[in-house]
């Protein structure tokens, strides 16, 4: 049976998996390639510290107050955090298949 710790574990193995597959499909794309990899390598990085500085905030302003309202908290960002990479990662996808559309109709 998992809990939540585990939960969480699995949530940020799998914005790491996208996070890497981003950066690979980034490289692929032939136009704008270091703002799209620029965008892939630091996308994970600053998620997870803007998650850093909302939770902060949410502890300093005493909107979490206990623990298990922390816990819950941290987990829907690291849920939130996923679903960002997911779509970032296909939008990389949706940008390389655009580049190799426009490069055979250059042909």
């Amino acid at each position: 049976m998992f809990g939540l710790p585990e939960l969480i574990v699995i949530f940020y193995l799998v914005a790491i998996a996208f996070w890497i597959a981003g950066i690979v499909v980034a490289i692929r794309i032939k136009e704008k390639k270091a703002l799209y990899i620029l965008l892939a390598v630091l996308s994970l990085p600053v998620l997870m510290f803007l998650n850093k500085g909302v939770s902060i905030f949410l502890i300093k302003s005493q909107i979490v107050s206990t623990f298990k309202s922390s816990v819950i908290a941290f987990a829907i960002s690291t849920v939130v955090i996923c679903a960002l990479q997911i779509s970032i990662f296909f939008y990389m996808k949706k940008i390389k298949n655009r580049t190799f559309q426009t490069e055979g109709d250059k042909k």
